[in-house]
């Protein structure tokens, strides 16, 4: 499982693994999202506005629960 450092204000990494995207904040918590499409993942990865991404389409859209 790779992952990929990107420019956010909150976001440390996000990585992908069967249908479940992590994200590991920048307050050390470790995010996990279920049922994740890969090309939604793959958006993420490449949007200009990462914070803006990540509240208007993983957050409102996908089930998560706290890992760490």
């Amino acid at each position: 499982m790779e992952e990929f450092k990107i420019s956010s204000s909150i976001i440390e990494s996000v990585s992908y693994y069967g249908k479940n995207m992590f994200v590991k904040l920048k307050n050390e918590k470790l995010l996990a999202y279920n049922s994740v499409p890969q090309n939604v993942f793959e958006e993420f990865i490449k949007a200009d506005a990462h914070d803006e991404f990540y509240t208007k389409r993983i957050i409102s859209a996908f089930p998560s629960r706290r890992m760490a």
